[in-house]
């Protein structure tokens, strides 16, 4: 039988090294969970149909840790060359697997206040509207979490450490829809970033 649901594929990259932060940022305790697994659970109750986790350094620990199920692994060994480089090691999978995916949402491990609500509001937007690209917006710029029709797919697999997904959303600005996180796109890369986010927390659950 034919599907009629359009097929959306999220993955979220999770191959960095984390030097900025003194450990695998990945693995860090955040709600009952880690970054990783609540990115994964976050991925899991959207509307998008697949959801695969692109791994680099720390690969074969962090998987040891994370009891997920519903989520596909994906090893980068070219982890080191950049980003770039984990997105066009998911694409590749797609590709390779025949995967008839519309669209594919890049999503960051490290961005833990981006929700299952967010995600189908980008969700939504490019399965009701016509744009090529739905892209967070960060003041001036745009970026991820951001989602690519299928016609992109040849650019993603293209990139590298020289040309990532920042200079391909720039490239192709009119195809961009941008959408506002209001405040849920923080990035925790370092180790003030992650006890900023704890303190925050902590202030938020207090005034309940």
């Amino acid at each position: 039988m034919e599907e009629t649901a359009p097929k959306i594929v999220i993955l979220i990259l999770a191959g960095g090294k984390s030097s900025r932060m003194g450990g695998i940022k990945q693995l860090l305790p955040w709600k009952g969970a880690t970054l990783l697994e609540n990115a994964i659970k976050q991925a899991n109750m959207s509307n998008a149909t697949d959801i695969m986790v692109v791994l680099g350094a720390h690969a074969s620990e962090i998987r040891s840790k994370i009891n997920e199920r519903d989520v596909l692994f994906i090893e980068n060994k070219d982890w080191e060359s950049g980003l770039g480089t984990s997105i066009s090691c998911g694409i590749d999978h797609i590709l390779r697997n025949q995967i008839r995916a519309k669209g594919v949402m890049i999503l960051l491990a490290d961005q833990p206040l981006v929700d299952t609500a967010y995600i189908n509001k980008l969700i939504d937007a490019f399965l009701q509207g016509s744009h090529g690209m739905i892209t967070t917006k960060y003041g001036n710029r745009e970026g991820v979490p951001a989602i690519f029709d299928q016609r992109f797919f040849t650019d993603l697999l293209a990139l590298n450490k020289d040309f990532g997904a920042k200079e391909l959303i720039k490239k192709h600005m009119h195809s961009n829809l941008g959408i506002h996180p209001d405040g849920k796109a923080l990035d925790i890369d370092t180790q003030e970033d992650y006890l900023a986010l704890l303190q925050r927390d902590s202030k938020e659950n207090n005034k309940r």
